[in-house]
């Protein structure tokens, strides 16, 4: 999961970088190449998570954090050796890609939709969140060991990497709400029904009152 987790920002990232820099054939091309894309990213975890799929999983009591968690029979050694690096090139990546893209964004002399320049805005927070995986499972991996487990930095460390992960899953969603104006009110219109016909009853009003106000002083002027 945490390929497709780092692939999917990265690919984002790629995503609004070539909307900068190409932005008169950037959709054609991402059109054509969108289900290769799909089937890549599904197939490439495969080479370094097969190991994943032959061995047999457990549970186990964690005393010093008082749960239990899933073991594995797997290889950890061999699955961390390949994630890794995996991580620290698809971070730097998709960072240089952002970077280069806010830097373009701060040199360009026409503007840019809103639309465009808020899913550019969207691939930074998820870099953020990209970064802050990579380090958690960094640290986690190289730093955590017997002599320093029970320190609060270390416990902090390991108690954060399941919601980390959860975290790369659904800030997708989030961010899209957070940045999308007719997402929000889609979403309000579906869970919120009675708040969405207020604030719709509120604006068509606002409107009829601002047309009448117009038509009063057009009257006035003849």
């Amino acid at each position: 999961m945490a390929y497709i987790q780092f692939i999917m920002i990265f690919l984002t990232s790629l995503n609004r970088f070539s909307m900068i820099f190409w932005s008169a054939t950037y959709e054609k091309v991402w059109n054509k190449m969108f289900k290769f894309l799909v089937v890549f990213v599904f197939l490439f975890p495969i080479p370094f998570t097969y190991t994943i799929f032959l061995s047999s999983t457990y549970y186990t009591y964690t005393e010093t954090l008082d749960c239990y968690t899933v073991s594995s029979t797997m290889n950890r050694e061999f699955i961390y050796n390949q994630l890794l690096p995996f991580f620290a090139a698809v971070t730097i990546s998709t960072a240089i890609l952002n970077i280069a893209s806010f830097y373009r964004l701060s040199r360009m002399k026409y503007k840019i939709s809103v639309a465009e320049r808020n899913l550019l805005f969207v691939s930074g927070a998820l870099f953020v969140v990209q970064l802050v995986a990579d380090v958690n499972t960094t640290v986690t991996r190289l730093f955590v060991n017997d002599s320093n487990k029970d320190t609060i930095w270390m416990q902090v460390a390991v108690t954060l990497l399941p919601y980390v992960s959860d975290g790369l899953t659904l800030i997708h969603p989030w961010l899209f709400l957070a940045f999308s104006s007719k997402a929000r009110r889609c979403f309000m219109i579906m869970y919120f029904p009675r708040h969405a016909k207020v604030a719709s009853t509120g604006n068509n009003s606002t409107h009829f009152a601002s047309a009448t106000t117009r038509k009063t002083m057009d009257t006035n002027r003849i």
